[in-house]
């Protein structure tokens, strides 16, 4: 491949803005679409302001209908120069790569808790995760099908293989970096912008590593499965329980210890998983290392004609907008 491919900065940079530009069509084309069917369908149709699962289920389908078909058609003109290795991943590596995306993300949710925290603080009301609105509003094998089987088909798809082909040429360590950073923006919120960008670190490594699409679409169902149970099942208790009498609220308590126990468990995992987390990637450091790439450009030069390209840019932009639309008055 070097010898029939010229890595000029211009010519890199000038692919770059075109993946950043698709890329903030389909953020600004969803988000429109999505005002249009919140302000003008209702107004067509007035039955569809009384259903309470109509705007939830409006962000789970606009990407996969509109964003995500979008940006695979503007980026058919930048066409993929490599595909990674196929090789098996035994058992053993796979649980490593779950405990390390599990372990992760919890770590950056309690970062992300206490930003949360502090805005709220700053804004005088607390700071409501999006995904929250999940909760109760949809019949859970909607949210289940969505969550655990659909989303992340479609996410791998796009995030660890259209855009990792493309990126790829500029080296697998920044690939993996470059393609965490635009799906942590892709998901338009504070509550998800540090544990997508981890896991996304682990996907690509697992696609890059072992080039296989399936292995991170599986690894990606497995971790949204806990949320999806959790949203789909405990959610709408909780939630039901705390708006009802005090005579539903009693009955409620009286699962008191079943939601305690679930909740010792749950700890449990996330303490189990950080430890292991910590220590495969401090004990198997040298052996995760990813390849530079062929470029032979120093990585700062590769992160700084990404990043400050025009279309990257201005997804950055974007996407840093919406972050604070939705932390204002989400």
């Amino acid at each position: 491949m070097n010898g029939f491919y010229d890595f000029s900065p211009d010519r890199e940079r000038a692919r770059c803005s075109r993946i950043g530009w698709s890329l903030f069509a389909m953020v600004l084309l969803t988000q429109l679409a999505g005002i249009v069917c919140l302000w003008l369908l209702p107004r067509l149709f007035p039955a569809l302001a009384g259903l309470v699962w109509y705007a939830p289920a409006l962000s789970i389908l606009l990407p996969m209908l509109i964003g995500y078909p979008l940006l695979c058609l503007l980026l058919l003109p930048v066409k993929p120069l490599a595909a990674p290795e196929a090789r098996p991943m035994r058992p053993l590596q796979f649980l490593g790569a779950l405990v390390c995306a599990f372990g992760l993300g919890y770590l950056c949710n309690f970062v992300t808790v206490l930003l949360t925290t502090a805005f709220g603080e700053l804004l005088g009301r607390p700071y409501e995760n999006p995904l929250f609105s999940l909760a109760g509003t949809l019949p859970f094998p909607v949210l289940f099908l969505f969550m655990v089987v659909i989303g992340p088909i479609l996410e791998e798809y796009i995030f660890r293989r259209v855009l990792l082909e493309r990126l790829r040429h500029w080296g697998e360590r920044f690939c993996m970096f470059a393609s965490a950073a635009v799906f942590a923006l892709a998901h338009g919120n504070l509550s998800q912008l540090l544990y997508a960008f981890a896991v996304g670190l682990v996907l690509g490594y697992v696609v890059l590593r072992f080039g296989r699409l399936r292995y991170s679409v599986l690894l990606h169902m497995l971790l949204n499965l806990p949320g999806a149970l959790i949203l789909g099942l405990l959610g709408p208790q909780m939630l039901y329980a705390l708006e009802q009498q005090p005579q539903q609220m009693v009955e409620f308590g009286r699962q008191a210890a079943g939601m305690l126990a679930v909740t010792l468990i749950l700890s449990e995992f996330v303490l189990l998983t950080i430890l292991g987390s910590v220590l495969i990637l401090t004990f198997r450091r040298q052996q995760l290392l990813l390849p530079r790439g062929p470029m032979g450009w120093p990585e700062k030069l590769k992160y700084r004609l990404f990043f400050t390209s025009p279309g990257i840019a201005a997804y950055i932009w974007l996407s840093a907008v919406l972050i604070l639309l939705a932390l204002l008055w989400g």
